[in-house]
């Protein structure tokens, strides 16, 4: 929204909505997962609480965030190519 305007934030918000995406709640063993996740990586909490969905689902991480190669060992990714600054 700070860069494209408040019109194509709802929009994109609208696009999301639309797609099959499944809410996931907190549980114990996802802040137990994303908790350990954040104490052996310098990572922000909602990075870890990403990894750790993917961790508990066996599914792929598909970002573009340098910050996820810590995870490397951890969970299952796939880079898409890096923003250029």
């Amino acid at each position: 929204m700070r860069e494209k305007g408040e019109l194509l934030a709802s929009e994109r918000v609208k696009l999301i909505q639309s797609l099959a995406v499944k809410v996931q709640e907190s549980d114990e063993t996802i802040n137990i997962n994303a908790g350990k996740l954040k104490a052996r990586n310098s990572i922000s909490l909602a990075d870890a609480y990403i990894a750790a969905l993917c961790q508990i689902h066996n599914g792929i991480l598909v970002h573009k965030d340098p910050e996820y190669e810590k995870l490397a060992s951890e969970i299952k990714e796939y880079r898409l190519p890096y923003k250029l600054l």
